[in-house]
């Protein structure tokens, strides 16, 4: 099926990013709001050519949104549909859009 996450910014996160890349190669679709930290192993393992990447404009803001984050995030699509990544282009327009390795 389909999964959202917004997994634990910590320590945890490479965790949450392989679990991820494994059950999308199962064959589910796994959509994530992740931190965007293309700078980093986790990211190269499990991101970065295995994924679609919509990197966001802007920092996201929780809550009343009154405070933003204070790191840049990404909406991560892995095993992502045509239908799926056609769907969130159209919801995140000002979003920058990286589609995975084919």
């Amino acid at each position: 099926g389909r999964v959202f996450m917004t997994p634990p910014y910590g320590r945890a996160l490479p965790r949450w990013l392989a679990k991820a890349a494994a059950e999308a190669k199962a064959g589910a679709e796994v959509v994530g709001l992740i931190p965007a930290r293309p700078d980093t192993g986790a990211w190269h393992r499990y991101v970065a050519g295995r994924a679609g990447v919509f990197m966001l404009r802007g920092r996201v803001a929780f809550g009343d949104g009154r405070s933003a984050a204070p790191f840049p995030s990404a909406v991560v699509v892995w095993g992502g549909s045509a239908a799926t990544l056609a769907g969130l282009r159209e919801a995140l327009p000002g979003a920058w859009f990286i589609p995975p390795a084919v």
